[in-house]
């Protein structure tokens, strides 16, 4: 085969997402527990962002197949997502992560992507 795939283990999933991050700002033990929990939300945002790209692929397809989307997904929704996405790449404060601890990822995406000026 031409192109084999690439198995994702949880352990390449956490070297992706944590590549190139800001330092984790606070007191020591906040950083600790903050540096897991921006971890598990980020790799969560990813297959967020993988999912919504795959529903605008397929509601796009709509229009040449008889295939509907059950998430009906434009690429500004997408970009927005995107957008969203790296701002919380940037979020240092490790209270900010701590806050967010039982949050998923969608949540938080959805409020960055709703209200793009009140950003940490």
């Amino acid at each position: 085969m031409l192109f084999e795939p690439s198995e994702e283990t949880p352990g390449t999933k956490r070297v992706i997402t944590e590549g190139g991050l800001p330092e984790l700002t606070g007191e020591a033990a906040e950083r600790a527990s903050a540096r897991e929990i921006r971890r598990r939300i980020l790799i969560e945002g990813d297959d967020v962002l993988t999912r919504l790209r795959s529903d605008e692929i397929i509601t796009e397809a709509q229009v040449d197949t008889a295939i509907v989307s059950p998430r009906q997904v434009d690429s500004g929704q997408v970009h927005a997502a995107e957008a969203a996405l790296n701002r919380l790449r940037n979020v240092t404060d490790a209270a900010w992560w701590n806050a967010r601890k039982s949050h998923a990822a969608g949540e938080i995406l959805a409020e960055m992507m709703a209200n793009p000026e009140d950003q940490p």
